[in-house]
């Protein structure tokens, strides 16, 4: 009859090494991708700051898609930021007691920068 024995002392201690050392690499991971994030988010936030306070070049206006669009380079690599205007419904509607529009007009700025696309609305 074989009996059940449960894990030896080295093997207890392996484990704990080996899963120690999976879960360090997982937060660097998780630290280096947060990073990462971050820094794409203050790219964005410049190029988006810069378009505000016009410090970028004039806008080319965009006859096929009815758009204004900005180019340039920011940080050594090319963007595109495309200015598209949206409409959103009220969150207003029914919560308040004065008639609102049932529609919101906001300004929808598309930012392609570095291979990726991010968007931002304005209310201006």
């Amino acid at each position: 009859m074989v009996r059940p024995r449960g894990f030896t002392l080295l093997e207890a201690i392996l484990a704990l090494a080996l899963e120690r050392k999976f879960s360090k690499d997982q937060i660097l991971l998780g630290t280096q991708r947060l990073r990462e994030i971050q820094r794409q988010d203050r790219v964005d936030e410049g190029l988006f700051q810069m378009l505000i306070n016009q410090t970028i070049d004039e806008p080319i206006v965009d006859d096929q898609r009815g758009t204004l669009v900005w180019r340039g380079t920011y940080l050594g690599k090319p963007y595109e930021v495309e200015r598209r205007a949206a409409s959103f419904p009220n969150p207003m509607t029914n919560q308040v007691d004065y008639p609102v529009a049932d529609r919101v007009r906001l300004v929808r700025y598309v930012i392609d920068y570095d291979g990726r696309e991010s968007e931002v609305l304005w209310h201006r």
